[in-house]
């Protein structure tokens, strides 16, 4: 999944959602268990990671 692999250059790290059951499957899950400050640095590397990857390949092309 080209998501997961990218997410490791913006220093991110996702869980698969299947590892805890079924209905999990096709999710990915972050750890929300930490101080705010650790929660807020990686909430801006996703929105980093988000900003870069659709800037290099539009969601929509005409």
């Amino acid at each position: 999944m080209l998501f997961i692999s990218d997410e490791i250059h913006q220093d991110i790290t996702f869980t698969d959602g299947e590892q805890f059951g079924e209905e999990g499957r096709g999710f990915m899950r972050l750890n929300f268990a930490c101080p705010k400050s650790t929660l807020v640095e990686s909430l801006n590397r996703l929105k980093k990671f988000f900003v870069n990857s659709f800037h290099k390949s539009p969601i929509i092309s005409k």
